[in-house]
């Protein structure tokens, strides 16, 4: 999970000069780079979640257009609840 977190972090770093967010090749060197098992649990992590939505995907087929989504932006939400019942 430390992985995962570290990625995200990198990938969208805050540019203090610039205001602008962006990835952060520093950060993603000194995080990740030279750790080739925090890597491996990137994969892993990643391996872990697709099979839990592809278990998942018959249910949500079932119950289509069940689902309230809240992601905290009314638009995103609208976004999430069509795309799921599609």
């Amino acid at each position: 999970m430390h992985a995962s977190i570290s990625a995200h972090l990198c990938w969208g770093f805050l540019n203090q000069m610039t205001g602008e967010w962006q990835p952060n090749l520093a950060c993603y060197l000194a995080r990740l780079h030279g750790h080739p098992e925090r890597i491996s649990n990137l994969y892993f992590n990643y391996a872990l979640v697709t099979r839990a939505v592809a278990k998942l995907g018959p249910h949500l087929r079932r119950h289509r257009g069940r689902y309230t989504f809240c992601t905290g932006d009314r638009r995103t939400s609208a976004t999430a609840s069509a795309t799921s019942a599609a």
